[in-house]
């Protein structure tokens, strides 16, 4: 592990990934990093699932189409609907493999989703890319704070998630890049502590993942992050997912015994985000409601447009389940939306 031993707080943050995204040789990169699809002809490819949602911006998906790249989005195929998504809410790898052609530069797909909590087949999905020599990127966000996550198993090429949904500061996050990958690739923005040398002539840019970390960091932030992380490592991630999968499976079952509410599907892998309606109600009516009673969700599409699309609904009410959830906070949550429907529907 590279660090830079005058950014003490930042090492803690460091090690930690290197600890818990075990790779060879470790390469995590602190920051945000905005990665291009590496575009080289109008007809290349970038590819992203429809369960996506922050991946999509940060891959550079508005330079894509501007460029005129096809755009490949499970739900919305350029102007076609072949989906990667099952009615049952589960990942379709043969459509995805369809979709996957030699001019394919790079697959961003989520960990878990953040709309139905879908626990993706990663694994698999690397494989298939990686057979058609493309890179794979995979969000992590709400994966890190509530699984263990191995990044070599995985055999991912970029590996993202956020530190405030790891119960980290905002504004901060971790990408892990494969070495071999970071190196083949540019500085993104250029600063103090990421050259090797300058001359009119030429830069040598310092290796990864130095490069990608011009200028004074937000060490504050990674100093917060790496405590945030630490508490994670002390509770646990398997005892972690082993609480959460508990709660998720007794929020479904509490929610789908509801008259009036319809459960958005997850697949039989799905992990602590639970997404539903109630018949004839708007999701934003059912969130105030909801804040009535004191239970905090988020409503709305989520940041995934293409996958609303696909359902055919405008938006979702979502609960998302934490380590610090229980049974209690679901029995709330049932009652308030059982309060709602009685408030709306006749």
């Amino acid at each position: 592990m590279k660090i830079r031993v005058e950014r003490d707080g930042l090492a803690d943050a460091v090690a930690w990934v290197a600890r818990s995204l075990p790779s060879r040789p470790p390469v995590p990169v602190l920051g945000g990093v905005l990665l291009d699809a590496g575009s080289d002809g109008i007809s290349d490819t970038l590819t992203v699932s429809g369960f996506d949602y922050e991946v999509s911006a940060t891959v550079g998906v508005p330079a894509t189409i501007a460029d005129g790249g096809r755009l490949l989005v499970s739900g919305r195929i350029g102007d076609h609907g072949t989906a990667i998504m099952l009615a049952r809410g589960e990942f379709d790898l043969a459509a995805f493999e369809t979709l996957l052609t030699p001019r394919t530069r790079l697959v961003a797909v989520t960990h878990i989703s953040n709309v139905t909590g879908t626990l993706l087949p990663v694994e698999r999905i690397v494989q298939l890319a990686h057979d058609r020599e493309a890179k794979v990127l995979v969000d992590g966000c709400q994966a890190v704070p509530r699984m263990p996550v191995d990044v070599q198993a995985l055999g991912c090429d970029f590996y993202v998630f956020s530190g405030h949904k790891a119960y980290g500061p905002t504004g901060t996050g971790i990408l892990y890049g494969r070495y071999d990958a970071l190196s083949s690739m540019p500085p993104w923005q250029t600063g103090g502590g990421m050259i090797a040398s300058v001359e009119y002539a030429k830069t040598e840019f310092l290796e990864p993942p130095h490069r990608f970390e011009a200028g004074t960091p937000d060490i504050a932030g990674a100093v917060g992050l790496g405590l945030a992380l630490d508490f994670v490592e002390g509770i646990g991630r398997e005892a972690i997912a082993e609480h959460e999968q508990v709660l998720t499976g007794y929020a479904v079952d509490k929610l789908s015994r509801i008259p009036d509410v319809q459960v958005v599907p997850g697949g039989q892998r799905r992990l602590s985000v639970i997404s539903f309606n109630v018949d004839g109600v708007h999701p934003h009516d059912v969130g105030t409601v909801l804040d009535q009673h004191g239970v905090a969700v988020r409503v709305g599409h989520h940041c995934a447009q293409p996958l609303m699309d696909k359902l055919g609904i405008a938006g979702t009410v979502r609960a998302s389940l934490g380590l610090y959830n229980d049974e209690a906070d679901i029995d709330r949550l049932a009652a308030a939306v059982k309060a709602c429907r009685e408030m709306f529907v006749r």
